[in-house]
């Protein structure tokens, strides 16, 4: 595989249209579509898919949609959290809106647990 800095790509586009040319890479492929609003309770589904991706030594993963919106922001915000990366949900929306230069919406807000649902 040629070194392109990640070595998985964590898709959220609603198909899997470029998997094959990703694993044709050398790339693992981990698919979480989104296609609608996402509910809080669709959380930990999702955040499992996130925890799959992240789940070899050494993964470094690309997050792939079309947007980068508040909900791929609140998504990673949220992720923070439930990965146990850090505990408040405040300071995870601080870091995520840094990260991402620009403020998090109500959206991307309800996203972010208020605590991690794994310890």
């Amino acid at each position: 595989m040629l070194d392109k800095g990640f070595n998985t790509v964590l898709s959220l586009l609603p198909s899997n249209q470029n998997q094959q040319a990703y694993e044709g890479s050398g790339l693992r492929f981990v698919h979480v579509p989104i296609e609608a609003e996402i509910e809080p309770e669709d959380l930990a589904g999702i955040f499992a898919l996130f925890d799959e991706a992240m789940d070899r030594p050494g993964a470094t993963v690309l997050v792939h949609r079309d947007l980068i919106d508040d909900t791929v922001v609140g998504l990673l915000g949220g992720y923070l959290v439930h990965g146990n990366l850090i505990e408040d949900r405040i300071v995870a929306t601080s870091v995520i809106q840094e990260i991402a230069g620009r403020p998090l919406g109500p959206e991307g807000r309800r996203l972010i647990p208020s605590q991690s649902a794994r310890k």
